[in-house]
């Protein structure tokens, strides 16, 4: 896996509904932001729309953040994703953009030196020589065969033998779709660090690449590394069409971002029952979601308090308690949150 699409890997947004198992041209193309009929039943939607209810600041992308000296920022919710049809950035975005002061992104992947363009120290992490033991990753039992044969479909003929489990926690966190355009078509937050600096802007990484590798390999963290591997295990379930992506494109398109965790939480408990579902998604999430939305608002909050900032990091990085739009109110910025273009009202 590439440096660029680490990115996916520390989004937090990768679902059932966009993780295509063998990331055919027919599973990955969507033609258009619609929801299709059947991609799920009647039953989900309409548990999925309740449950969303009670996920807090669960609907909107972009979020006008005013702080205590009346200084005013931006936050946006993106998709780790390059299909062009989310690369249409929505007008009330590009507006800030165009006087942006600071641009930030979740990680910032300029190589500050040649030896380290050299010498990547990610991949220390990621790969062993061989399993000391020559065991599997510890999946549940549910993913063993879903998981060898997707990453057999990824071309490693023998994966649990060169990955280790963060390695392989790395690749399953990547969407298989971005690879058709890579090198085409950046991802969308690329594609917003790069129109704010052509306006003039400063850019900033909230958080280095090997960070998610450093933090994912303490061993105080397995539960949230054992987390992560069945909740991204799970959704390597071969696809049989594009309609749930096209689904979740959607939902994101149209600002329901609670109601994409809510069918995430849905399909889990479908594959592991509800008890274990649960488990995996707060370990998992812990770090992903929780500890690094804390970390990046210590680096970023003073920054917010002069005014003129655009942060942009995945959009389930955005709802709930612990979420990026609670946790800034609690520190006494006022966020309100602004219909972008595309947005359906419910």
């Amino acid at each position: 896996m590439t440096l660029r699409a680490l990115a996916l890997a520390l989004l937090a947004l990768a679902s059932p509904l966009n993780a295509a198992s063998w990331a055919t041209r027919d599973v990955c193309d969507i033609d258009t932001l619609e929801i299709p009929k059947g991609w799920t039943t009647e039953q989900d939607i309409a548990e999925a729309k309740e449950r969303a209810k009670s996920i807090p600041n669960g609907t909107g992308r972009l979020w006008r953040i005013e702080g205590p000296g009346g200084a005013v920022s931006h936050l946006f919710g993106t998709l780790h994703s390059n299909d062009p049809l989310l690369l249409d950035l929505p007008e009330e975005l590009e507006s800030a953009l165009e006087s942006a002061r600071l641009v930030a992104t979740e990680i910032d992947f300029r190589l500050p030196s040649r030896r380290l363009y050299r010498n990547d120290p990610s991949e220390t992490y990621r790969w062993r020589g061989a399993r000391a033991n020559g065991a599997d990753p510890p999946f549940e039992a549910e993913l063993h065969s879903w998981t060898r044969l997707y990453f057999v479909g990824l071309g490693f003929k023998t994966p649990w033998a060169v990955l280790t489990d963060v390695g392989v926690a790395d690749l399953l966190l990547a969407d298989p779709c971005n690879d058709f355009n890579t090198g085409v078509f950046p991802i969308m937050d690329n594609l917003i660090a790069l129109e704010g600096v052509l306006s003039g802007a400063e850019f900033i990484g909230l958080e280095p690449p090997i960070t998610f590798f450093e933090e994912l390999s303490r061993p105080e963290r397995s539960d949230e590394l054992y987390g992560l591997l069945q909740i991204y295990g799970a959704y390597t379930q071969p696809a049989v069409d594009n309609r749930a992506r096209q689904a979740t494109m959607t939902l994101y398109a149209q600002g329901h971002i609670g109601e994409m965790m809510a069918h995430d939480a849905i399909y889990l408990e479908g594959v592991f029952g509800p008890e274990r579902a649960t488990r995996f998604r707060e370990d998992g999430n812990r770090y992903l979601l929780e500890d690094r939305n804390l970390a990046w608002i210590e680096k970023i909050e003073a920054e917010l308090g002069l005014g003129g900032v655009v942060m942009a990091v995945g959009a389930f990085h955005l709802p709930g308690e612990t979420g990026l739009v609670s946790l800034l109110r609690k520190r006494g910025f006022t966020l309100t949150r602004i219909v972008a273009e595309g947005e359906v009202l419910r």
